[in-house]
C-alpha cells in the first residue's frame, strides 16, 4: 500500500522564485520513491507580480485563490484519501490560508508538516505584529514545523520544543555542473571575449532587496572596467525610477530571465551581491556559492548561516541591511582584491558541497514525513 502525500506550494510553470525551486527540486525527488505518490496544490498567486496592487485587490484575489485551495483540497481529501499533508509558507496574509488547511487537517485527523519558507519569524516574535498571532495557531495546529535557518529554530524550539526541525534549501548541484559544462564547450569555441568584469545583483528589482542602496553604493566607485548588472522581474515604474538615478555607463538594468540564463549570467560574473531588507534562505546565494563565486549580502535571513560567517573561514562578506557605507566598502574591497574573491569563492564551493546538497535535503524532509506517520522502517531506510 502506497502513502499518499498531499504537497501545497507553487507549481505553476511560469511562477519564479525560490520556494518553487525547491519544491520542484522535492518532486523530483520523490518520483523515485516507489512506496510514495503525491499530489500538488498549486498554492501560487494569482498574479505573477502584485507589487502594484493596492491592499484590497490582494485581498479579493487572495480569498479566491483561498477558496480554490480550499475545494481542490477537500476533493483530494474524499477522493484521493491522503496519509499526510506538507504545507508550505511565506507568511503574511498566506497565513490565513494556512489556518484554514490545518483546521481541515485536523478534522480529518491528517497528520501534517509546516515549513516556513522565510527568515522573519525572530524579527516577528519579537515585535509581536498580527502575524505573531497568527502564526501562533497555526503552529499549534501542524504536527511538525520545519524551518529554514538556526535562528528561527532558536526562537520556536523553546515554545514547540520536539516539534520543530531545521531542513535548510538545498542545491541540485548536477543541474550546476550541467551548465557549467555546456558555457565552458561553448566558451572553447567562441572568438571574441568581452573583457568587463561584473559584479551580478539577481532577483526581484523591488525596494526592499536594497537595489538603491546598491546603485548609490556603485556610483561612488570608480573603476569603469567593471560593470554593475541589475538581472530580474520588478514593476517598471520602480525601474524607471532607478534608471533616471544612474549617473554612470557601467550599469545595466535587464528583466527577468529563466533559471538556466540566471545561472549562466553567475557563471559569467565575479561577485555576486544580495544587499536585501529580508530574505529567508535565498537559493541564488547556494548557486553562487557552487560557481565558486565571491559574494557580499547582507546580514539577514539565514545568510550569516549560510555563509558561515562566524567562523574562522567565512565564505562571503556581510554588511547590516540597508547601509550603503558599507556595501560600497564591500564592493571597493573584493573589486580591487582578486586573491580574496577566489579565497572566498573556494570555501564557499566546499561548503555548498558538504552541506547543502538536495539530495541530503530532501531525504531529511522525506525521513520527517515517514517518521510523522509512523512508518520507521522505511524511513531508516532512506539514505
Amino acid at each position: 500500500m502506497k502513502i499518499k502525500l498531499i504537497i501545497f506550494a507553487p507549481h505553476r510553470r511560469e511562477v519564479i522564485g525560490g520556494i518553487k525551486t525547491q519544491y520542484d527540486s522535492f518532486l523530483a525527488y520523490l518520483r523515485n520513491i516507489n512506496f510514495l505518490s503525491y499530489k500538488i496544490i498549486d498554492i501560487s498567486p494569482f498574479i505573477r507580480n502584485g507589487y502594484e496592487l493596492n491592499f484590497m485587490r490582494r485581498i479579493f484575489l487572495g480569498s479566491i485563490g483561498l477558496i480554490r485551495t480550499l475545494l481542490e483540497y477537500l476533493k483530494y481529501l474524499i477522493f484521493y484519501k491522503p496519509s499526510v499533508i506538507y504545507l508550505c509558507t511565506s507568511g503574511s496574509l498566506a497565513i490565513f490560508r494556512d489556518i484554514c488547511i490545518l483546521s481541515i487537517s485536523r478534522l480529518f485527523k491528517l497528520k501534517s508538516i509546516y515549513s516556513v519558507r522565510m527568515g522573519r519569524i525572530p524579527t516577528i516574535f519579537n515585535v509581536k505584529n498580527f502575524e505573531y498571532y497568527l502564526f501562533n495557531i497555526v503552529f499549534k495546529k501542524a504536527d511538525l514545523i520545519h524551518v529554514l535557518d538556526e535562528e528561527t529554530f532558536k526562537v520556536l524550539e523553546p515554545i514547540y520544543k520536539h516539534k520543530v526541525k531545521k531542513i535548510p534549501n538545498g542545491i541540485d548541484l548536477s543541474k550546476i555542473s550541467f551548465i557549467k559544462n555546456e558555457y565552458n564547450k561553448k566558451e572553447r569555441n567562441a572568438t571574441a571575449v568581452d573583457s568587463s568584469r561584473i559584479v551580478l545583483y539577481l532577483g526581484w528589482v523591488i525596494p526592499e532587496k536594497g537595489i538603491d542602496e546598491l546603485i548609490e553604493s556603485w556610483q561612488r566607485l570608480n573603476h569603469q572596467e567593471w560593470v554593475l548588472k541589475i538581472i530580474g522581474p520588478g514593476p517598471d515604474y520602480y525601474k524607471k525610477s532607478l534608471k533616471s538615478k544612474i549617473e554612470v555607463k557601467n550599469i545595466k538594468i535587464c528583466n527577468g530571465v529563466s533559471r538556466d540564463e540566471a545561472i549562466l549570467q553567475m557563471l559569467l560574473s565575479d561577485i555576486l551581491v544580495l544587499p536585501s531588507h529580508t530574505e529567508g534562505f535565498p537559493n541564488v546565494i547556494l548557486e553562487a556559492m557552487a560557481l565558486e563565486k565571491a559574494i557580499i549580502a547582507s546580514s539577514v535571513g539565514a545568510i550569516p548561516e549560510i555563509l558561515n560567517i562566524y567562523s574562522k573561514e567565512p565564505c562571503g562578506v556581510i554588511i547590516p541591511k540597508g547601509d550603503s557605507n558599507a556595501l560600497f566598502q564591500a564592493l571597493k574591497t573584493l573589486i580591487e582584491n582578486e586573491k580574496l574573491r577566489d579565497e572566498l569563492g573556494n570555501r564557499a564551493y566546499n561548503r555548498v558541497i558538504s552541506c547543502y546538497s538536495a539530495d541530503k535535503i530532501n531525504s531529511k524532509r522525506l525521513i520527517d514525513i515517514l517518521n510523522l506517520i509512523g512508518y520507521k522502517d522505511f524511513a531508516d531506510k532512506i539514505i
